[in-house]
């Protein structure tokens, strides 16, 4: 079945780049629509995907991601190039946006195209903009070895960014974090996650010993255990389920 992408990209480069990955499976209704023209084309031919370039902080974008999620909601993909692109992209997450991915120098054609089907499927729900609710009721269990794992994939960023910010302060456990992210956005994440939730947020590095009440995400294409006592060791070892970092490696 052909999935309907709109690609709102006023220069239309990254809609020429997209190109390639679009060519099968996917039927572009338009192709670099301006930002402020896109809310008309997704009510005129209803893109089951929605494909938004992102060169910087721009309240028009934002303004458009919240309006479709609150009035016709359908999954959000943003296209990330630049450190400067990648921090606006991950504050759109919090308006509704799905995802963040980067076409890089030579695009992955076949994992992206994998990638974005896949997003293409997922069902969303209305986002009207709001004030998130902000909760200190979790309670924490004090195990000899303290330790809180969570494990994400498609749509992740956003449900990190609500779970990790209704932790109670002071929680005595070090938090590990697997997200299966496009490689070379995880620091750029833990950027964002850390001006969304306010605690300190690390991307892992090697040996790091944990600390109660930080968090440390799993750097993108290396898997990420702990010690028993309380270090990160990272593996460089295949993917595991097709992914790495393996949510299921951490989690065990």
């Amino acid at each position: 079945m052909t999935t309907r992408v709109l690609v709102v990209d006023p220069v239309g480069e990254s809609a020429l780049r997209l190109g390639p990955v679009l060519q099968r499976d996917f039927a572009q209704v338009h192709a670099a629509v301006a930002v402020a023209e896109a809310f008309e084309v997704i009510k005129a031919h209803d893109p089951q995907l929605l494909v938004i370039d992102v060169r910087g902080p721009d309240a028009d974008t934002r303004r458009l991601v919240e309006r479709v999620m609150a009035d016709r909601p359908r999954p959000i993909v943003l296209v990330a190039d630049t450190p400067v692109a990648r921090q606006a992209a991950f504050s759109l997450l919090d308006a509704g946006a799905l995802e963040v991915v980067s076409l890089g120098q030579k695009p992955d054609v076949t994992e992206l195209r994998k990638r974005l089907k896949l997003l293409a499927s997922v069902r969303v729900v209305r986002h009207p903009r709001g004030k998130r609710r902000r909760s200190s009721n979790l309670i924490a269990a004090v195990p000899a070895f303290p330790l809180v794992a969570i494990a994400a994939s498609l749509g992740g960023p956003k449900a990190l960014a609500v779970v990790l910010t209704a932790l109670p302060k002071g929680l005595r456990a070090p938090v590990v974090i697997c997200q299966h992210i496009t490689p070379g956005f995880s620091d750029d994440l833990a950027v964002w996650l850390e001006a969304e939730t306010g605690p300190r947020v690390h991307e892992a590095q090697q040996g790091q010993r944990l600390v109660r009440g930080e968090f440390f995400i799993a750097p993108a294409g290396q898997h990420m255990r702990v010690t028993g006592g309380g270090g990160v060791l990272l593996d460089d070892g295949p993917p595991v389920g097709g992914f790495k970092p393996s949510c299921d490696v951490l989690l065990k």
